[in-house]
């Protein structure tokens, strides 16, 4: 084995991507193989999932993380158009109250800022390496997340 790349997100069960599942993917890659040769993808988009239970702050952002389920759309927002359509959006958010295809309310899961920022120090402790599967999923504002690496 070269390299083993991991996708740490695209969770099931809720949010696709929460913090510590990402961590316990790096954990897990760096335990089979050597630290050089792991690397752990970062999300720059958001899914919807519907929830069972909203905590909110204001009307549009979320407080705590809720328990759920993907819909079953499969469809992924831009962190840009997340950025665009909830601003202004603070570093910390992670999740915001969205509609599915469907029109049904939902959740809309997504890695901000913040949490791009300590999964990259995570990673850059345990592996040292990040990845970025798809660039066409860029954001292009002041806001991007890719200035962070």
């Amino acid at each position: 084995v070269d390299y083993l790349m991991m996708m740490s997100y695209d969770q099931s069960g809720g949010h696709h991507s929460e913090y510590k599942w990402g961590n316990k993917m790096i954990d897990q890659g760096a335990a089979i193989l050597p630290a050089q040769q792991v690397a752990a993808g970062l999300p720059f988009y958001g899914k919807n999932f519907v929830s069972h239970r909203v905590v909110s702050r204001s009307s549009d952002i979320l407080a705590v993380p809720c328990a759920g389920r993907h819909d079953t759309d499969g469809n992924w927002v831009t962190y840009e158009d997340i950025v665009q359509q909830h601003a202004p959006l603070p570093a910390e958010v992670d999740q915001v109250k969205s509609n599915d295809d469907g029109g049904r309310p939902s959740t809309l899961g997504f890695n901000g800022v913040a949490t791009i920022e300590k999964r990259t120090s995570y990673a850059a402790a345990k592996i040292g390496k990040l990845l970025v599967m798809s660039t066409t999923m860029k954001d292009r504002n002041e806001h991007s997340k890719l200035s962070l690496t």
